[in-house]
């Protein structure tokens, strides 16, 4: 693999997108993937991944929190991504090694604002978001960020039939995650002009093969 442009050996790549859109199933057979070719490759989650991350990521989920504030959730969800590049991300890349992570700052900026209605200030309050994550986790940008669709019905469906029963963010309507997928879908326009996640492809909602596929070839135009 060639050096990165910040020095890093390694590579980070990200699977993110709506509940339900199978970013887990992904991440797993991208990782499997990439140790079959001789890769050396960390599978991790966010909010999660470390010791830290994992006891905010239980406080973020749990659906007695409903109290919960959007700065509150939005802190969280930030000190675990700091925890996260620095105890796991950062040695990984410097090691040489591959980064497959689930979850990135792409979620906050989509999910806490998808109760906004109007698009200009919802654009307005995600580029912040971005801005806030881009702080927190000191400027470090994947290489690739894959966001997978799916239709907000076809997410939840899915999860409840994965798991019979929602967390706290899953458990909110249908309107709510409607709004959720078209933010994801935003992203590659609103940010065409920055590089705050390198390459952002929105790898659409296929069946579950030709997904892996277009996966793969994405993650190996980046080895």
């Amino acid at each position: 693999m060639r050096e990165r442009s910040d020095g890093y050996r390694g590579r980070f790549f990200i699977l993110d997108g709506p509940d339900g859109c199978g970013k887990s199933t992904q991440a797993r057979t991208t990782v499997n993937y990439l140790t079959e070719q001789g890769y050396d490759v960390v599978h991790l989650r966010d909010p999660g991944g470390t010791s830290i991350g994992e006891q905010i990521r239980s406080v973020l989920l749990n659906p007695k929190n409903k109290e919960m504030s959007d700065n509150a959730e939005l802190g969280l969800f930030m000190s675990s991504r700091a925890q996260l590049v620095n105890e796991r991300i950062k040695p990984a890349l410097s090691d040489g090694r591959i980064v497959v992570c689930e979850r990135w700052i792409p979620s906050t900026m989509t999910y806490q604002t998808a109760e906004i209605t109007d698009m200009n200030e919802r654009d307005r309050r995600m580029i912040e978001i971005c801005d806030v994550g881009k702080f927190f986790t000191e400027g470090l940008r994947p290489d690739l960020t894959m966001i997978i669709d799916v239709e907000a019905e076809e997410g939840l469906r899915r999860v409840m039939a994965q798991r019979g029963e929602t967390d706290r963010i899953e458990s909110k309507g249908l309107g709510y995650h409607q709004a959720v997928r078209g933010g994801f879908l935003r992203i590659p326009n609103l940010l065409e002009e920055r590089d705050d996640f390198g390459n952002i492809k929105i790898v659409l909602p296929l069946d579950m093969e030709s997904t892996t596929k277009e996966i793969i070839r994405l993650v190996n135009e980046e080895l």
